[in-house]
């Protein structure tokens, strides 16, 4: 068993997802992540089509919740695994308690044993890389009885969320649409735009005329280690190290 701290650690999620991907020694991957963007999709992109091409089948959920997800992430993920996998977008509208999908699981899997990370990465780049984040990654094997309940409760868990329902659907270019259209997921585009923006103001001291304070900052900044660049042909629209939507959201 093994703690990732991140953004602090010599191995971040993403480097820890990247070299099983490379390992050769899975052949299935199941993800659920609250948010996916191409800040994130584009920096495995290279090792998961080598995945995929080497005959290994993924399949992940997906939450829409608070629009963390946005269009272009999905759009890219659809175009990277091709229609023989699979994605599966998990959204409860029950309006009593408002539930959020908000899981990050990571399992790897071969006929014999198991890799697992969970814990707080999504699917972007401040997920895998430079947020900070906190997660556990273990072995399983399927001849230890105990592993065998735990990495079946896992299947099982997955089962649950990629299955046809009410609050699942597969996602293909109808669903895709009706998202876009019932205003369920962010634009990565306005975002950055709104970040621009922001900026401008807080450089010609705007920001500071409104609130009517020249108080220096409560917090500063630490310069943290980079992301690796995108691997292949997604070009993502960066994200915030720190805030990863304009949008509320719930963590």
């Amino acid at each position: 068993m093994e703690i990732i701290r991140q953004p602090d650690d010599e191995i971040r999620a993403g480097d820890w997802v990247t070299n099983r991907l490379k390992s050769e020694k899975f052949n299935r991957l199941s993800v659920a992540v609250a948010f996916v963007k191409t800040s994130g999709v584009s920096r495995i992109e290279r090792a998961l089509k080598e995945f995929i091409d080497n005959g290994g089948k993924v399949k992940f959920a997906v939450g829409v919740d608070h629009r963390g997800t946005s269009i272009e992430g999905l759009l890219a993920l659809m175009n990277l695994i091709g229609a023989s996998n699979e994605i599966w977008v998990v959204h409860n509208t029950d309006r009593r308690e408002t539930p959020t999908f908000h899981p990050k699981v990571y399992l790897f899997e071969s006929d014999e044993f198991a890799e697992v990370l969970i814990g707080s990465n999504n699917l972007t780049k401040g997920g895998l890389f430079t947020n900070y984040e906190a997660s556990v990654s273990f072995l399983l094997h399927r001849a230890d009885p105990d592993e065998k309940g735990i990495w079946e409760k896992l299947q099982s868990t997955f089962d649950d969320w990629c299955r046809g329902t009410d609050i699942s659907k597969r996602l293909n270019d109808e669903v895709l649409a009706r998202l876009r259209d019932e205003n369920k997921l962010g634009s990565e585009q306005a975002e950055q735009a709104e970040r621009s923006k922001e900026r401008s103001r807080v450089s010609s001291g705007e920001a500071d005329e409104e609130t009517g304070s020249n108080r220096p900052p409560l917090f500063g900044g630490m310069h943290i280690r980079p992301a690796p660049r995108p691997t292949a042909s997604i070009t993502p629209i960066e994200e915030s190290d720190v805030t990863e939507s304009v949008n509320p959201r719930v963590n």
